[in-house]
């Protein structure tokens, strides 16, 4: 008997888990270790916070995440990322700007990079600003030791803003799945790079592009660093809208001051393992809260 949807859903839960696959399988692969190894060597030597052990805390507590988003969110992202890009081609493909999609793919996708990342500037001001935005958002911020798993500590509900915000308009732009990719994986060691306890803000590179210092101080618990760095790549957004940080040599300690949030929890490896379970589930908590103060 046929059941309609059936076969599409079993198609998209096959693609799915081939998405996990492809997340599971870098992990193995000798240029993610390598490029680990790179990082963790540079923390040695060039620390943005001396005396830091480089197997801290931190580094696990954001390896539970990192695992969740590669067996958990990585499911629920592959499955909203192959419906957004059916929803486009049926009812949104004439948002497609033909002669920039006519262009040769390497345009395009420059073309289209540069644009994604001016609305993930965007985004991130949004999600900093609107409170119920915020409540997703301060999951990343919550981390006190920032290491190069801390990208990793997102709440699912802000990765669907995300990959909407990246997958629409490089659809836009006429990029192709495998292009997609690569700029997707650039942009991911990119992150991690700049998450990490690196003393650098790359000299002159600071003017185009984000770097460890810049974004540290975007993590910032300190007053005067609030609402700067919001940039994702390219610094050059927060210049023309006047949010970047005059500051590029401090490294400030880093963190958020929510009374009510579940910080991390080192004290046993369980607490480790279970704490993300309360942080995916505060902003719920926050929301609902927002509507019943007396709650």
């Amino acid at each position: 008997m046929h059941i309609p949807g059936l076969a599409w859903l079993m198609h998209n839960v096959l693609l799915a888990w081939q998405a996990v696959q492809i997340r599971l399988g870098e992990m193995a692969a000798p240029s993610f270790l390598l490029l680990v190894l790179l990082i963790l060597v540079l923390e040695r030597l060039i620390p943005a916070r001396p005396g830091e052990k480089i197997f801290r805390a931190s580094l696990l507590q954001d390896s539970v995440w990192f695992f969740i988003q590669a067996c958990g969110a990585a499911t629920i992202v592959a499955a909203y990322a192959l419906w957004l890009k059916g929803m486009y081609e049926k009812h949104l493909d004439f948002l497609t700007i033909a002669p920039v999609a006519a262009l040769p793919g390497w345009l395009s996708l420059l073309l289209g990079f540069v644009f994604v990342d001016f609305l993930h500037w965007l985004q991130h001001v949004v999600h900093h600003k609107v409170p119920w935005f915020w409540h997703f958002h301060v999951v990343h911020h919550s981390q006190r030791n920032l290491n190069l798993f801390t990208d990793y500590r997102c709440h699912v509900g802000e990765y669907l803003v995300r990959r909407t915000v990246y997958f629409v308009p490089l659809m836009m732009f006429g990029v192709e799945l495998p292009e997609i990719v690569l700029l997707s994986l650039f942009l991911v060691w990119h992150a991690r790079f700049y998450h990490s306890n690196i003393q650098s803000n790359l000299g002159f590179l600071r003017y185009i592009i984000v770097t460890p210092q810049s974004h540290r101080v975007h993590h910032s618990i300190e007053a005067q660093h609030r609402d700067k760095n919001y940039g994702a790549f390219f610094s050059v957004w927060d210049r023309i809208f006047r949010t970047q940080s005059p500051d590029c040599l401090s490294y400030p300690e880093t963190g958020v001051s929510e009374p009510h949030f579940p910080n991390d929890d080192p004290s046993s490896v369980l607490k480790v393992v279970l704490k993300p379970i309360a942080q995916l589930v505060y902003p719920f908590k926050a929301i609902a809260k927002s509507f019943y103060p007396g709650g």
